[in-house]
């Protein structure tokens, strides 16, 4: 019997960083918050990765499903390269042609990755860094790893 839940945040950074478009932009500039050594400067953001959650979602679904809410924020230099880290991103969550969406990591495997809301773009108010959040829903059910 399993005494802790899959790792579901943790498969979503391992997938984040296993996508070559996208550490070819953000290098290793993905974590659940900004880090110093971002070297971020005053209005202008690096391209980089923020995965905040869980932030709620319907729970069990039926079981062994779960389904939980992630907010992705994408950080990059201006508005067009800030959307185009959102873009390729959301492309290696939900392939453009229907392609398989499945990844594991942890002893989770994330069946199915659906936007809850498309890419909402801002400028942060503390900071002025550009930046796109997209609210993905992640299905998810344990496995055993060998």
């Amino acid at each position: 019997m399993a005494t802790i839940m899959p790792d579901v945040f943790g498969a979503i950074l391992s997938k984040l960083r296993d996508v070559t478009a996208i550490t070819t932009m953000t290098s290793t500039r993905i974590a659940d918050e900004i880090k110093p050594d971002w070297s971020f400067t005053a209005k202008r953001a690096h391209h980089a990765i923020v995965v905040q959650g869980p932030v709620g979602g319907p729970g069990e679904l039926e079981s062994p499903l779960y389904r939980e809410r992630y907010d992705i924020r994408c950080y990059g230099p201006n508005r067009l390269e800030t959307l185009r880290l959102a873009r390729t991103v959301r492309a290696a969550l939900i392939p453009p042609d229907g392609g398989r969406v499945g990844f594991s990591y942890g002893g989770c495997y994330v069946y199915e990755v659906a936007d809850e809301a498309g890419p909402i773009r801002l400028i942060e108010p503390d900071t002025d860094y550009h930046v796109v959040v997209i609210p993905y829903l992640f299905t998810y059910c344990g496995v055993v790893e060998s």
